[in-house]
């Protein structure tokens, strides 16, 4: 699972979609947040997630925004 924010901790992308913008990000030589195995932080109960470049942000945000995309979807699937 991939999640990807901005440098402001905005939602850019989520699973696939977040790793090419990352990609693209990289390119342009700019940084943001791409988090793989923060549902790891979640099971040791840390305060932050790790990004993939070692920069931290607060794991409530990062799980919030996983679980915001996930219900959407879901009612977007189920509103077919």
């Amino acid at each position: 699972t991939a999640i990807l924010f901005d440098n402001d901790f905005n939602f850019l992308a989520f699973g696939s979609h977040a790793l090419q913008q990352y990609a693209e990000i990289l390119d342009d030589e700019e940084t943001a947040f791409l988090f793989q195995t923060y549902k790891m932080h979640l099971l040791h109960m840390h305060i932050n997630a790790v990004a993939i470049d070692e920069r931290e942000m607060p794991l409530m945000k990062v799980i919030s925004e996983t679980l915001r995309y996930i219900s959407e979807k879901a009612i977007r699937k189920l509103s077919e």
